[in-house]
C-alpha cells in the first residue's frame, strides 16, 4: 500500500500531463485562424463600405450615388492594406501552429511554455498594430472625401477588437497549459517509481 499510492499519483500526473500537452497543442493550432478571421472581417467590411446600398451585389445597376472612382480607390487601398496586414501577422501564427503540431506529435518539452509566451507577445502586438492602423478607420484615412470610411459597418470595430483579444488569449492559454505540463512532470518524478523525467509522449 505504501508503494501503490506514489505509483498511482505518478500515473495520474502523467495522464494529466498528456491531456494538458494535447490541449496546449490544439490551442496553438488555432492561432492561424485568427488571421483568416481578420481577412474575412476586413474584406466583408470593405465590401459593405464600398457598396452600402447593395453590399451583396444583388442588383445589376449602380449601387451608390457617390463617386465610384474615389470610393473604388479607397476600397482598393483598404484591400491592399488588409492583405498586407495578414502577411504581417501570419508568420508568428504559423510558427505557433507548428509548435502546437510538434507538441501533439512528440509531447511537450522544457522551454515550450517560454517560447509560446514570447511568440504570444509578438502575436498580440501584431494584431494590435494592424487594428490601430486599420485602413477602415477615420484616424488613418482622415482625408477621405468619398464617404467610404463613413460607411464602415458598425460591427467591424468590435469584431477587430475581439480578434485582438483572441490573439492574446490563445497563446496565453497554450502557455498556461504547457507550463502545467512541466509542473505535472515534476510531480511525476517526485512521486517515485512510476515517474518519468522525459516528455509527455505516449509509451
Amino acid at each position: 500500500m505504501e508503494v501503490a499510492a506514489p505509483v498511482a499519483a505518478a500515473g495520474e500526473s502523467r495522464t494529466d500531463a498528456r491531456a494538458h500537452a494535447r490541449a496546449g497543442g490544439l490551442v496553438l493550432l488555432l492561432t492561424p485562424l485568427i488571421t483568416v478571421a481578420f481577412l474575412v472581417v476586413q474584406l466583408v467590411a470593405i465590401r459593405y463600405a464600398e457598396h452600402p446600398a447593395d453590399p451583396m451585389g444583388i442588383s445589376g445597376g449602380p449601387r451608390t450615388s457617390r463617386s465610384l472612382g474615389s470610393v473604388g480607390w479607397m476600397a482598393y487601398s483598404a484591400r491592399v492594406w488588409t492583405w498586407g496586414g495578414a502577411v504581417f501577422t501570419l508568420p508568428v501564427a504559423v510558427l505557433l501552429a507548428l509548435l502546437g503540431r510538434r507538441v501533439l506529435r512528440h509531447g511537450a518539452e522544457p522551454g515550450y511554455a517560454t517560447v509560446t509566451g514570447i511568440g504570444g507577445v509578438f502575436h498580440l502586438l501584431g494584431f494590435a498594430f494592424v487594428t490601430r492602423f486599420n485602413a477602415m478607420t477615420s484616424a488613418v484615412s482622415a482625408d477621405d472625401q468619398s464617404g467610404f470610411i463613413a460607411h464602415n459597418p458598425g460591427w467591424q470595430p468590435p469584431a477587430m477588437l475581439a480578434l485582438v483579444v483572441l490573439a492574446g488569449l490563445l497563446p496565453a492559454a497554450a502557455m498556461f497549459l504547457l507550463a502545467r505540463v512541466g509542473r505535472l512532470d515534476r510531480e511525476t518524478r517526485e512521486a517515485g517509481p512510476g515517474g518519468s523525467a522525459g516528455s509527455t509522449d505516449d509509451p
